[in-house]
This record gives C-alpha cells, sequence and structure tokens, in this order.
C-alpha cells in the first residue's frame, strides 16, 4: 500500500513505516500518534513550508520530486504555551524525510524549523497499533521530548530510550483532552513549490563528523567543525585535550581564541545581539561560518553554527544533531527535543 496519513481512527494520526529502528519511513507497518487538528497551525504550516523547500532544493534536488505534507502532530508543553506547537512530517518521493515543527516565536506568532531532525524519533517511538498511540510532550526543565502511552500511565523517555512511570500526570493534559477530530489524507497537504529569487543565497558545505552527547563542549563542537570546514584536521576533544577540559565544563571564549590562533584562524567575538542577513551573507561568501550564541530557557548556554542562508531562512547546526536545520527566525530557536533558546550574540571564524 502507499505510505499516507490516512483516515484511520479519530484523533490519532497515522504513518506507514516499516520498523523501530529509525529508518526512513518505508510502506509496510502503519504507526501512529495522537493529536489535535488545528486550522491555524494547518494554515501557516501551509502557507510557509514553500519557501523552506525552496532553501532545501539549493543542497538536494528535490523539487522535481513529489512532495506531500501529513498533518500535524500535536505537541503538548508541560509549560504554559500561548500558541501550540505542531510537528509536520514531510515526504519525498513517499518517503518521510523531514520533519518541518512550528511553535511560538515568543511573541504569540508562529515561527518554524525544518529538518531531517527528529525524522528517526518519530519513526521509533510511534505506536504500532491505535490502541498505544503515544501523545508527544515536551519538558522543557529537562530538555527533551516525551512520548505517553497507555492513556498516560507510562512515558518513553526520548533521551535514554527507557520506559519510565508516569507520576507526573497534573503536569500534562489529559489524553481526554484529544477529542475526535478527522485527520485528512495527507494528499489534502500537497506541496508544488515555485522557485523565486532571493538576494541572499549562499551555503557552506560543513562536515558533521560528530555530535555532542551529554558533554558540555558545544562551543568546541562549533569550533572543530568550523576548522575541519577550513581544513584543519580537528576533533572537539583535540581542542578540549588541549587544555584539558573535563566533559562537564565548556570551552570558553578566550580558549576558542587561542586554539583557533594555534591553526592560523582568528575567532572575532561575540558581538551581542542577532546578526543581520546582509552581514551575515557577507561572512558566509568569503568563508566565515559564524558561531550563534544562545541563552537557554531554564538557564545555561549552547552553541550553534550558522553556516548557510537563503533569503531570510539560515542554515544552522546544533551540535545535539547529526543534520542541519532551516530556521526562519534571527532570534529564537527550539530544538527538536523541545529546548527553546534566545539569541545572545555571535562571532565569525576568519
Amino acid at each position: 500500500m502507499k505510505k499516507i496519513l490516512s483516515v484511520v481512527f479519530c484523533s490519532l494520526l497515522a504513518f506507514s513505516m516499516n520498523s523501530f529502528t529509525g529508518a526512513k519511513a518505508e510502506e509496510n507497518d502503519m504507526l501512529y500518534f495522537k493529536t489535535i487538528k488545528s486550522e491555524v497551525a494547518d494554515t501557516y504550516a501551509k502557507e510557509t513550508v514553500y519557501d523552506f523547500l525552496i532553501a532545501e532544493s539549493t543542497i538536494k534536488p528535490i523539487l522535481n520530486e513529489k512532495i506531500t505534507m501529513g498533518q500535524g502532530i500535536y505537541v503538548q508543553e508541560t509549560s504554559n504555551e500561548s500558541i501550540p506547537t505542531y510537528y509536520y512530517p514531510i515526504y519525498i518521493d513517499n518517503k518521510l524525510t523531514y520533519v518541518y515543527r512550528i511553535f511560538d516565536d515568543g511573541t504569540g506568532n508562529y515561527t518554524g524549523i525544518f529538518s531531517e531532525n527528529f525524522v528517526d524519533d518519530l519513526t521509533k517511538y510511534a505506536g504500532n497499533t491505535p490502541e498505544d498511540a503515544p501523545i508527544i510532550s515536551l519538558d522543557p526543565q529537562n530538555n527533551q521530548e516525551l512520548f505517553i502511552s497507555d492513556n498516560g500511565t507510562t512515558i518513553v523517555n526520548s533521551k535514554t530510550g527507557s520506559v519510565e512511570a508516569f507520576r507526573t500526570k497534573a503536569e500534562f493534559r489529559s489524553a481526554s483532552a484529544f477529542k475526535p477530530v478527522d485527520i485528512s489524507d495527507k494528499t489534502s497537504f500537497f506541496v508544488k513549490p515555485q522557485t523565486r529569487a532571493t538576494s541572499y543565497n549562499y551555503m557552506l558545505n560543513i562536515n558533521i563528523v560528530e555530535t555532542q552527547g551529554s558533554t558540555n563542549w558545544c562551543f568546541a563542537y562549533v569550533t572543530a567543525t568550523t576548522l575541519r570546514y577550513k581544513g584543519k584536521n580537528v576533533r572537539a576533544s583535540t581542542i578540549t585535550n588541549y587544555f584539558n577540559l573535563g566533559t562537564q565544563t565548556a570551552l570558553s571564549v578566550d580558549n576558542a581564541k587561542k586554539y583557533c590562533k594555534t591553526k592560523g584562524v582568528t575567532y572575532d567575538g561575540r558581538y551581542s545581539g542577532s546578526i543581520t542577513n546582509s552581514s551575515l551573507h557577507g561572512y558566509l561568501r568569503g568563508g566565515n561560518p559564524v558561531h550563534w550564541s544562545m541563552d537557554v530557557s531554564g538557564g545555561g548556554n549552547h552553541a550553534l553554527l550558522i553556516h548557510g542562508i537563503e533569503g531570510s531562512r539560515r542554515r544552522v547546526w546544533n551540535p545535539w544533531y547529526s543534520y542541519s536545520e532551516w530556521s526562519v527566525d534571527a532570534v529564537t530557536y527550539k530544538s527538536a527535543g523541545g529546548t527553546t533558546m534566545k539569541t545572545r550574540g555571535y562571532g565569525m571564524y576568519f
């Protein structure tokens, strides 16, 4: 059978996927999520996904393929939410390939992030029957997504993969809040992108060979990836070993400058606020990736790497993941695991 989001059960979102291993979705088993339909979210997603697909086409030739978008999966927050978060599955030639995440930008309006991140989790943690269809929930205190199933009595912790007792029930919207809705076949979300001219369009092809894991070395991963782009044989651990940093000790700006200098590269930062599109375009055309410094909700900070621009969309790498993402927001970023971040500043590598 064809892989579609079909009308299979009231309030259930069905995916056709072939396994629980995190592979791209194929045509066999039906896997399920619970959702709540939102016309506002659907309208925003349908009106804005085109530009992300066009941006992605600058990297991969997807525009000549059949492109469809499935019904959005409602993602509940454990904190108060202004407008609800939704994850929209994007199919390329009938394969689940991308997820378009839309969420509150902090002003009560939607913004979005488009990437291959979270595709594996959708495949791995979906229910294989309507009865065990999970609800996706975000836990900002622990910076993780939870997959709540079995009528809200157990959860899957996506960071550990373990099944845990569901003891914080009062913090979550109960399963009964997921009212019966008519889940449309994904053909109603047929996507036919239109090409357009853009004033900013430049991409640096970074080599993502490692991810951050449980360390505090995000800035070291960003710096190492930049240095590899500039032809240096460097890993994050190469930098942290140079300064004898423990796994929970972050790389400082001063140490980043010192290490880059040993490789003949200058790190210039950090500047406060958001970098403009025109400045970003200029730095990228010069072969210089940009470090994006973020304040994390709930405390702490995080380092991202900007290595491309297409129109107003920026190509961003989060060291937590093995794929880069398209983000349209120059101020707010929300990870595939639900962690919200706000711009602190930026720096450049020359």
